[in-house]
């Protein structure tokens, strides 16, 4: 009877350890299926907010450009211009008052290097090779 109750005893835990056993293996499964997935979506936010930053530099970058371009455009064309026509004044001025002579050839000269200034600092803030090929031409060229 001590035998018969053992077997009893035995085939009744073992099918319950056996459920027990694939409750654990499915638990553990699922776990990991979450961490998984979890990891995927950090991964596609992390992705995501890169890329959300690279495009911020980039526009940042774009803009930053075109203000350049605006800056250099007005110096040259609109203060150039400006500058330029002051020392052509200043020369018809000098031939028809020869007496001042001296002081409108030292203004002039002053407009003069005002006017190469200008010109340097366009230049330096929008250069040929930028203007021409674009920013990132331009850095791979330097």
């Amino acid at each position: 009877m001590e035998g018969l109750e053992e077997l009893n005893l035995l085939t009744t835990l073992i099918p319950f350890a056996l459920i027990v056993f694939i409750i654990a293996i499915g638990v553990v499964l699922l776990n990991q299926q979450f961490r998984n997935k979890l990891h995927t979506q950090i991964l596609e936010k992390e992705t995501l907010k890169t890329q959300h930053q690279e495009s911020l530099v980039q526009n940042l970058v774009t803009v930053q450009e075109d203000e350049r371009k605006r800056i250099a455009r007005d110096l040259h064309d609109e203060l150039g211009a400006l500058l330029s026509i002051s020392r052509m004044m200043l020369v018809q001025l000098q031939q028809k008052l020869p007496e001042n002579a001296e002081k409108i050839t030292e203004i002039r000269k002053i407009i003069e290097t005002t006017l190469v200034s200008t010109r340097r600092i366009s230049h330096e803030l929008m250069p040929l090779t930028l203007e021409n090929l674009g920013l990132e031409k331009a850095l791979k060229s330097l």
